[in-house]
């Protein structure tokens, strides 16, 4: 799916998504699914796939700012009550995460990112 989808997604979201979560390690962060077993994942850069699933993105700002990290580790990812901001080379404030929450205002600061960058 190309990310506009995913971001209006992400834009219209009332809370946590575990299919957001998983749409997100896939289509931002690179995650992929097992072919045939839908308990082991392969993070971004690993060679085998673990079990359990992609970070819990949308419910846990500590998962979504650690795969920021790991993805844009060149940039600054901070959160205010009006949204978020980029700081660093691709300097941008990214505008609200709907209100609902720190943890889904960056997954969709995220997916802007990585749409800015030319990845739909």
């Amino acid at each position: 799916m190309p990310l506009s989808d995913l971001i209006a997604a992400l834009a219209a979201a009332t809370g946590a998504s575990r299919e957001m979560d998983e749409r997100i390690a896939v289509e931002v962060f690179g995650w992929k699914p097992h072919p045939t077993n839908p308990v082991r994942w392969k993070a971004p850069g690993a060679q085998f796939y673990g079990i359990g699933g992609p970070p819990d993105c949308t419910s846990s700002v500590d998962a979504i700012a650690g795969e920021c990290a790991r993805r844009w580790p060149e940039q600054h990812w901070s959160v205010y009550s009006t949204g978020v901001a980029i700081v660093g080379p691709a300097a941008v404030h990214l505008g609200s995460g709907g209100g609902n929450g720190p943890a889904l205002a960056l997954c969709l600061a995220a997916a802007r990112l990585a749409l800015a960058q030319g990845e739909d």
